[in-house]
């Protein structure tokens, strides 16, 4: 993907357990983002951004009762758990081409990490689940 100056790919590897959760064991992204200001400031920001994109496709379903959005606050949408973010995270920043502008880092890792979960998934069980959350039903109706 590129977004905001900034080219990153991710690949994921899961876990399917039988019951169809899905278990991030280990993610590798390759970032190109320019000339790194604070590297370690950047690379917890691409560590946040899989962490919260991984929280979007497994969880982040908004539902509507009585015409009213049900989650109306981050209390009542659920995000990842540090138990539950990947088990091994590498990212590798590529070193910058001459004159390169400083890209960002705020949402790409955030985008990418979901079609790479969605294809990890696809690897472990055959199964396109094109509905997400990538809830055990979502996948099981896969």
């Amino acid at each position: 993907m590129e977004g905001y100056n900034t080219v990153i790919g991710i690949v994921a590897e899961v876990t399917v357990t039988p019951t169809n959760d899905v278990i991030l064991d280990r993610v590798v992204s390759v970032v190109d983002a320019g000339p790194l200001i604070h590297p370690d400031q950047a690379l917890a920001q691409m560590e946040s951004c899989i962490n919260f994109g991984q929280s979007a496709c497994l969880f982040g379903e908004i539902t509507v009762k009585n015409n009213s959005i049900e989650q109306n606050n981050f209390d009542m949408y659920r995000v990842v758990r540090i138990n539950e973010s990947p088990k091994k995270m590498e990212i590798t920043f590529l070193k910058p081409a001459a004159n390169q502008p400083p890209g960002g880092l705020g949402e790409p890792g955030t985008a990418v990490i979901q079609g790479a979960i969605a294809n990890a998934i696809f690897a472990a069980t055959g199964k396109r689940v094109r509905r997400l959350p990538f809830t055990p039903e979502n996948i099981s109706a896969a």
